[in-house]
């Protein structure tokens, strides 16, 4: 089966540009299948990451492990490994396997990471420690880093140790920046990191019940336009609370618990409405290439660069497309 070739739409783009744009989460996953199964696309690692983003994304857990238990028996590439490693390391932190998911990532710091995926496992060892029970211990993983603070995954890793420390004013504020950020370069769907989720949370916690409301509204129109039940599941789980007159909506819970465990039964949805880390590599690179290209806080071009396995991208209509592969 020969690759896409110049002039052809790189299946890995378009699964990307749906991924970031959060729509029609069907077509996504259909195209990362594509990817995944042509030569081409397995031994160029930026299609490697689009794809295996958008399974994990998008819930499909049981391909997106096989694909890169396969990946790794192969062997092809360094940093094809290295992906393959962090959807697994996603994967675990997902499932709720915990200690899986901080083995992986110390593995992969260990080894050393490329730059450009070192803000995605800062972000899920924070999440993996506070989810241990270790707020403190996380705290100190995030001062250590000497990243670019005002990269989204890093303001998102502050706020989740903002508000396991119990400061949720600040966990909002980092939030709503985390939310800014990434709004700009076009990644709008709450499937790759929940933001709003999030924000909505620090909200309540603050006692900003109107703002909490739009939140949890805002959060859950964008998850019904990815349409996937696992991110309609968790959004609903928020505007159960913020919904009815007492703070509760019983008929809304029970409609986002059924949607989680009928989506994925081994997902770990009592964690899931509480706090994920929803991210990908994808979101690490866009972030990165927007601001090399277009200069901190400005949107991305809307033209499509050619993909790395030498196929054209596709850009989601009347969406902002992602500047440069994912």
């Amino acid at each position: 089966m020969n690759g896409p070739g110049p002039g052809h739409e790189c299946p890995a783009s378009t699964a990307a540009a749906l991924l970031v744009a959060g729509e029609s989460w069907t077509d996504a996953v259909e195209s990362a299948e594509q990817a995944l199964a042509d030569p081409a696309c397995r031994k160029t690692p930026s299609c490697v990451s689009r794809a295996l983003a958008t399974l994990v994304c998008a819930g499909e857990l049981v391909a997106a492990d096989a694909h890169s238990l396969a990946l790794l028996e192969d062997r092809s590439d360094d940093r094809v490994v290295e992906i393959a490693l962090l959807a697994r390391a996603c994967v675990a932190l997902r499932t709720g396997d915990l200690a899986r998911c901080a083995a992986l990532l110390d593995g992969l710091r260990h080894d050393g990471v490329t730059a450009e995926i070192r803000p995605v496992v800062l972000l899920w060892t924070v999440e993996d420690l506070v989810a241990r029970g270790e707020p403190r211990g996380a705290e100190t993983v995030l001062l250590a880093h000497d990243g670019d603070r005002s990269h989204p995954l890093l303001l998102a890793a502050s706020a989740v140790v903002e508000m396991a420390l119990g400061r949720p004013r600040d966990a909002l504020k980092a939030h709503l920046a985390c939310g800014r950020a990434l709004t700009s370069f076009g990644v709008l769907n709450p499937a790759v990191l929940p933001w709003r989720h999030r924000a909505f949370q620090a909200a309540s916690a603050c006692g900003d019940n109107d703002d909490a409301a739009r939140l949890a509204g805002e959060e859950h129109a964008a998850a019904a336009r990815w349409g996937e039940p696992r991110a309609l599941g968790l959004s609903l789980s928020a505007v159960a609370r913020a919904g009815a007159p007492d703070g509760e909506d019983l008929v809304a819970y029970e409609r986002s618990v059924r949607l989680l465990r009928w989506r994925r039964p081994g997902w770990n949805w009592r964690r899931s409405c509480a706090t994920t880390a929803i991210v990908s590599p994808c979101t690490a690179n866009t972030w990165q290439r927007g601001r090399s290209t277009h200069g901190h806080g400005r949107p991305p071009s809307t033209s499509a660069p050619p993909c790395s396995c030498g196929a054209r991208m596709r850009a989601v209509p009347h969406r902002p497309a992602t500047p440069g592969p994912c």
